[in-house]
């Protein structure tokens, strides 16, 4: 059983006030994003509901709407202006996961949350961002995220740019390439480019 359950301070100790479960039954939870009085909650296990939940009351929190489509979200980054960025895996509706992928989400309606673009990454693909959020870098004056693809098979990465338009369609390139290095960070800087540390070295690239 999943749900959230919101807590207050009382004499010193946190007590229960509210719960909203039945979110994803005999699935997992696969990531949660705040957002003030909402809250984004992704599951999984043959597809991935996108679950809307209004915080506002906190004795009676409750689901707003859903959003069912193969895969699911393992990261989610807000963009602004009612669209998130989800960064995860494709599967099959049997729930057998192909690969990665990444998606853009509209909830300005939260009743009605709606994917608006996708790109995938090929077959035994791994996002970084997915098992670690260091992984991701958001280039706000770029509207762009920056996140590194493994490939399982070969044991090679690169690193890939993914620009976001303001409608929310998502474009991906290639950036640079990480040789074996799945866990590489990346750092914005002040001029548009991006610094790139490995094992092996630290690069500056221009994500323009």
């Amino acid at each position: 059983r999943n749900g959230i359950t919101v807590l207050t301070e009382k004499d010193g100790s946190l007590e229960p006030v509210g719960t909203v479960d039945g979110l994803g039954d005999d699935e997992d939870v696969q990531s949660v994003r705040w957002f003030d009085d909402l809250a984004i909650v992704v599951t999984f296990r043959q597809v991935d509901p996108l679950y809307t939940v209004d915080l506002s009351d906190p004795t009676h929190p409750r689901t707003l709407g859903a959003l069912k489509i193969p895969g699911y979200s393992g990261y989610l980054h807000p963009l602004g202006d009612g669209l998130v960025l989800g960064l995860g895996s494709d599967a099959t509706r049997a729930g057998t996961v192909t690969g990665s992928q990444a998606a853009v989400f509209d909830i300005t309606d939260p009743t009605h949350p709606v994917r608006v673009s996708r790109t995938a990454f090929g077959a035994d693909t791994g996002l970084a961002a997915v098992d670690d959020p260091r992984g991701f870098t958001w280039v706000a004056d770029q509207r762009t995220g920056v996140t590194a693809v493994s490939d399982w098979d070969t044991g090679h990465a690169h690193l890939v740019a993914l620009r976001i338009s303001d409608a929310g369609q998502l474009t991906s390139r290639a950036l640079a390439d990480l040789n074996q290095d799945y866990q590489a960070r990346t750092l914005a800087l002040p001029d548009g480019r991006l610094a790139i540390l490995d094992s092996h070295r630290v690069r500056v690239v221009d994500v323009r």
